[in-house]
């Protein structure tokens, strides 16, 4: 399968690749063809990864039927677990990066970021060259959604039929608004100030240009499109390469990080301690403390949605009306979705555990695949009935299994936060996915968690900066 593909993971240093599939090929156009500067003078940089797109589509010979690109710290989230992609070609034609969603139009969106100057100038010249792209280009600078990042597959035709257009269209634009990239943006520095929009990237400014274009051409020539979401690394992610090699009976663990890095950093080094040997994912929704992996040694993958790469949570928030006011943000719910995101693109075991738990002893027996879950129940008590929750602070997940019977871990439909339903807010912390993995009669094992784990209590929202590190400090045994 994919023999007739390649997948080239384009990048300007030295990285460690997180994915092993033969499928992927690393290129670099200085490495490759001793390409550092375009034809026209300007540095590659100026094109960030088009450059190398663009020396590969000049070696057509080189290139299998099937060509796609990925960034060596941006990948679709299929990572090693590559589909057919010939089939997938050729019921869609291309497959892309989810949409991403603007909060105004898109080319709102670009202005803000770059330069207004330089789009009003690019619509005309797409306009003058490329009238039959014209309409769809102009509809996306309308619309609120692009194809991101220059992540696609496609057929190596249509490739080089995109590579011709980007490069023709940014040359048209460079012979109006002239090379000298860098004075030209610093001498619109004080007109960007003024405007309220920056200058950060203006010299990777046809990298840009060239990913507005290249959306609009999927859009155009590629309706049905498939698409798959986009995954965020960055360093130091890697640790090994063996990190992505993960077999059937590896430990994954899955940890979902909000700013908390000092818990985190104990959590994970307390996994590694008591449970050496396993996989750490950080699905990292941070807004103000991304999570840093410096200094730790366990095998770290990090999910970055700290910009809502992922899992956009105001979008998703705003299809609720009636949801509760929350004094710590809709936590609950933001991790139930993140957990839910693991569901739809995760296809192996993995323990889920919150990041303000510290382990005491060897999980190892948590993998089980004897079952759908093993973790600790817990009964909530209402004026509505008892319910009963399976704990999420640290559980067991059979993905194989929960996914042939299409159980899921939310149900929004349910959820205090989101519905204001008042018989529980259990059914935003496990309760939903005990309910459906009963219904679906599968087997699962209660444990007690007080045998693995000291989780503090009442959760480290509530908590001050002094009672997280008086936790921390009073556990120093579990994780030093």
């Amino acid at each position: 399968m994919n023999g007739n593909a390649k997948i080239y993971i384009c990048t300007h240093t030295d990285f460690d690749s997180p994915v092993t599939n033969p499928v992927y090929e690393t290129a670099d156009a200085r490495r490759m063809f001793d390409a550092d500067v375009a034809d026209n003078g300007l540095p590659g940089l100026f094109y960030s990864e088009l450059m190398t797109y663009h020396e590969l589509a000049r070696h057509p010979d080189m290139l299998p039927p099937i060509v796609g690109f990925c960034g060596y710290r941006k990948y679709f989230s299929f990572m090693d677990d590559v589909p057919d992609l010939a089939d997938i070609i050729n019921e869609h034609g291309c497959i892309a990066t989810t949409t991403y969603k603007t909060r105004g139009t898109v080319e709102q969106h670009y202005n803000n970021r770059f330069s207004f100057a330089d789009m009003d100038v690019f619509k005309a010249v797409v306009k003058y060259e490329a009238p039959w792209l014209w309409p769809t280009f102009k509809a996306m600078l309308d619309g609120h959604e692009l194809y991101a990042c220059n992540l696609f597959i496609m057929r190596k035709e249509d490739f080089l039929i995109l590579d011709q257009l980007i490069w023709h269209t940014i040359d048209a634009w460079l012979s109006i608004v002239g090379k000298d990239i860098v004075r030209r943006v610093t001498g619109h520095k004080l007109a960007y100030n003024i405007s309220g929009v920056g200058i950060a990237n203006q010299v990777r400014q046809g990298g840009n240009l060239g990913e507005r274009l290249a959306s609009a051409y999927i859009m155009h020539r590629f309706p049905r499109c498939k698409t798959y979401d986009i995954i965020f690394t960055r360093k130091p992610v890697i640790k090994t390469i063996k990190k992505m090699e993960i077999k059937k009976q590896d430990k994954v663990v899955a940890i979902v990080h909000y700013n908390t890095q000092e818990l985190t950093a104990a959590a994970i080094r307390s996994l590694e301690k008591h449970t050496p040997g396993t996989h750490v994912i950080v699905f990292d929704n941070s807004d103000k403390t991304p999570f840093d992996p410096t200094g730790i040694d366990a095998e770290i993958e990090i999910l970055d949605n700290t910009k809502g790469q992922l899992v956009n949570f105001d979008e998703w928030l705003e299809q609720y009306p009636n949801k509760r006011s929350s004094g710590n943000g809709h936590a609950s719910a933001k991790h139930c979705k993140s957990v839910q995101w693991l569901f739809d693109h995760r296809r192996r075991h993995f323990v889920v555990m919150d990041s303000d738990i510290l382990i005491k002893a060897d999980i190892s027996p948590l993998w089980d695949e004897r079952y759908a879950w093993v973790g600790q129940e817990s009964l909530h008590r209402s004026r509505y009935g008892n319910l009963v929750r399976v704990e999420p602070a640290l559980c067991y997940i059979n993905m194989p299994m929960v996914h042939e019977h299409g159980v899921s871990f939310l149900n929004p439909a349910k959820m205090y936060a989101l519905t204001g339903d008042r018989k529980s807010d259990a059914y935003d912390t496990g309760c939903w996915f005990h309910e459906d993995c009963k219904a679906h009669g599968l087997p699962t094992l209660p444990v007690s968690l007080d045998d693995y784990a000291v989780h503090m209590a009442h959760g480290s929202w509530k908590r001050t900066a002094k009672m997280v590190q008086q936790f921390i400090e009073d556990n120093r045994a579990l994780w030093e």
